[in-house]
């Protein structure tokens, strides 16, 4: 599952980059105009696709329903939608708003987005293979979720740190080793094959990545590569005569 998790974030970092280049001279000539269009769209497409209640429409609604009945993401208040096309139709709404939202030229956040999308792929796949178990096995479809959100995230952004937070914020313990296994093996694949949706943006603004200045200098491999030997130093055993000595030597 984590593989599965793990090729859609590198597909949506391509199409992250591709999607700022084809706005770039958009949201750089109408910086005000773009942001006012982003947020009609954006209305409109929550709104149309049934995808809110009255407990909101932000993303960490769908996160927290996406863990639990999934009623709002699967938009169970229309008549006659089926509750697997509804997600993909959920998805594809949620997809779409993150690449407006982080393209911009405003202040926007990266993470809970990018945990909404995998939320919802996670669910995606747990409930596929609920529906094909049937009642043979019983499929725990909310821990998928919680499985694709955290490798989402940890394979767009390169950090495994997010399985923790998953987990303290659910208080579901039991399933710190799926998700830290996930989050490992997706953070671990994408870095050898693409920056991070942060370091992606801090090029596309002519910044330095990390992960490119470490290219760059061939690497570190071990700890002795970056340390500096001649360092000086005390301990518990050292006399008087040995800092003034030490001193002395600086």
């Amino acid at each position: 599952a984590s593989d599965v998790y793990k090729r859609q974030a590198l597909q949506y970092l391509k199409l992250h980059q591709a999607w700022f280049l084809f706005v770039k001279p958009y949201t750089l000539k109408y910086p005000v105009g773009t942001a006012a269009v982003a947020g009609a769209v954006t209305a409109l497409l929550i709104y149309a696709s049934g995808a809110h209640s009255a407990k909101g429409v932000g993303e960490s609604v769908i996160v927290h329903d996406a863990l639990q009945d999934c009623s709002i993401s699967m938009m169970s208040s229309i008549n006659g939608v089926n509750p697997l096309g509804a997600l993909f139709a959920s998805l594809i709404v949620r997809v779409f708003l993150t690449l407006i939202g982080t393209t911009l030229r405003i202040s926007c956040g990266v993470f809970l987005p990018v945990l909404t999308i995998g939320s919802l792929l996670g669910r995606i796949f747990g409930q596929i293979l609920a529906d094909i178990c049937g009642n043979s096995v019983n499929v725990y479809v909310a821990g998928y979720a919680m499985v694709g959100a955290v490798a989402f995230v940890s394979g767009t952004t390169h950090t495994i740190s997010v399985a923790v937070i998953v987990i303290e914020q659910t208080g579901q313990f039991n399933m710190l080793l799926p998700c830290l296994v996930g989050a490992v093996i997706a953070c671990g694949i994408t870095k050898s094959r693409s920056l991070s949706l942060y370091d992606q943006g801090m090029v596309n603004k002519g910044l330095e990545s990390f992960d490119l200045l470490l290219k760059e200098s061939g690497g570190f491999k071990y700890a002795a590569d970056v340390m500096d030997p001649t360092v000086n130093f005390v301990h518990t055993k050292c006399t008087v005569g040995d800092l003034v000595l030490s001193l002395i030597h600086i």
